[in-house]
């Protein structure tokens, strides 16, 4: 609702790009690529994988009273992840399962 309050061309356009492009590099750059990948020389990394599943999930949450809503985000977050270790740190199969993910979800509130 608030961004069809907002909505211009510039938004409508530039949005579902940033939403399923650059949102997702960003993220699991932060979230796999430093806080797993840079600190599991100081911590240990199953700790700092958990970390950053909650971190992921919490960041996404707009408000305690929508805590069912986390759901999905904590199952991306969990799928990310566990590919991130499969795949021996290799920072391109979180980003491209998480852009998959956000390009599904911007098709079913486009259709909608």
């Amino acid at each position: 609702q608030y961004i069809e309050s907002i909505s211009t061309p510039i938004i409508t356009n530039i949005l579902p790009l940033v939403i399923v492009l650059f949102a997702p590099i960003l993220e699991e750059i932060l979230f796999k690529g430093y806080l797993i990948k840079t600190l599991s020389t100081k911590w240990n990394r199953y700790l700092l994988a958990i970390l950053s599943i909650f971190l992921f999930s919490a960041m996404h949450l707009h408000s305690i009273t929508e805590i069912k809503a986390i759901i999905p985000y904590f199952a991306i977050s969990f799928i990310t992840t566990f590919y991130f270790f499969k795949k021996d740190h290799n920072i391109w199969y979180p980003i491209i399962i998480h852009v998959l993910n956000n390009l599904l979800a911007q098709i079913i509130i486009f259709v909608n």
